[in-house]
């Protein structure tokens, strides 16, 4: 809405199933996204040039939550980053691949997220980023392979279900 009050909600992806779920309990709805839809979403441009972001590769390399970690500055119009990736977890990185590429259907013409850009090169293990005056860090400091329980996946009951074409 163009606003800078920040939203409560999460993102559950089922890459196997091909279905996103955008949950937003404040509003009360849960946008679902199947591949479809996000095939549909990847081939509108909005008559936008899509932009093309900086990747370089700066020869740094260290050991991230015990993964040995490649350094890579990435600039795009409003942003730029030092985003550490690794490959050392084979699985990950390829359901980071995917991930990726999942999501390259939701940027519609937006500047491409600098995490997303690199995946070709394996998965973020630290992030640091400055968009305009923000500056965020993420990182991973532990991987832990569970199970976890289906529901955590599933929309709160009592939200209303919305898709793309609504």
């Amino acid at each position: 809405d163009g606003s800078d009050e920040e939203t409560t909600g999460w993102v559950a992806i089922d890459l196997g199933a091909g279905l996103v779920r955008m949950t937003n309990p404040e509003e009360g709805v849960y946008v679902e996204m199947t591949s479809a839809d996000m095939e549909q979403m990847a081939s509108f441009d909005g008559g936008y040039e899509p932009e093309v972001p900086q990747v370089v590769e700066t020869g740094q390399s260290r050991t991230i939550a015990g993964m040995r970690a490649s350094a890579f500055d990435v600039s795009t119009f409003d942003a730029t980053a030092r985003i550490w990736v690794s490959r050392d977890d084979a699985e990950l990185t390829r359901s980071f691949m995917a991930l990726a590429e999942y999501g390259s259907g939701l940027s519609m013409g937006d500047a491409p997220d600098p995490s997303m850009v690199v995946a070709e090169h394996g998965m973020p293990v630290l992030t640091q980023e400055i968009d305009y005056d923000v500056y965020r860090i993420s990182e991973v400091v532990s991987i832990e392979r569970r199970s976890l329980a289906t529901d955590l996946f599933e929309p709160p009951a009592g939200l209303r279900r919305v898709t793309m074409r609504d």
